[in-house]
């Protein structure tokens, strides 16, 4: 089930933000949290394409969910799984990231790597190159957002 997003502008929604991505880690059963730098980055990012973004984390809270009660057992590459149940674009490397010292993170004591990310568009300008990155945490079976705006680097 799709959450709806309400009209209003860029202002409007982004200031919901944490409420809304409060419901989507309710809604994916624990499998889906975000940082506070992933509720930062979307407040504040000029990524143009909002509905692309709210639909593509619409699917990654609904993939979440369904991957934590598989116990992470998907049976298939985590690339192809994505594509095929939610229809993500996802990569599980990102060399630029880790060249540029941006692959890690802490978050509740524990250094993560965010170079897994859902891709939105690719060869476009660059305020049009939304990224999702996230870390897959295995111990507690959740995935941990860190991100949620535009490409890190190169922009």
């Amino acid at each position: 089930m799709k959450m709806s997003h309400h009209a209003g502008g860029r202002q409007g929604r982004r200031r919901e933000t944490p409420a809304l991505f409060r419901r989507y880690e309710e809604r994916s059963g624990g499998g889906l949290v975000f940082t506070s730098a992933a509720q930062k980055s979307w407040i504040r990012c000029k990524y143009q394409n909002e509905e692309l973004m709210y639909q593509s984390l619409d699917g990654l809270s609904e993939a979440a969910a369904q991957w934590r009660g598989l116990g992470g057992d998907i049976r298939e590459r985590l690339h192809d799984w994505l594509i095929r149940t939610v229809g993500l674009r996802y990569s599980p490397i990102d060399k630029a990231l880790k060249k540029n010292g941006l692959d890690r993170f802490w978050f509740g004591g524990r250094q993560y790597s965010r170079v897994h990310h859902i891709k939105l568009e690719d060869h476009v300008p660059p305020t049009r190159v939304g990224r999702i990155y996230f870390a897959l945490d295995l111990r507690d079976r959740r995935w941990i957002v860190d991100h949620v705006g535009l490409k890190l680097y190169g922009v």
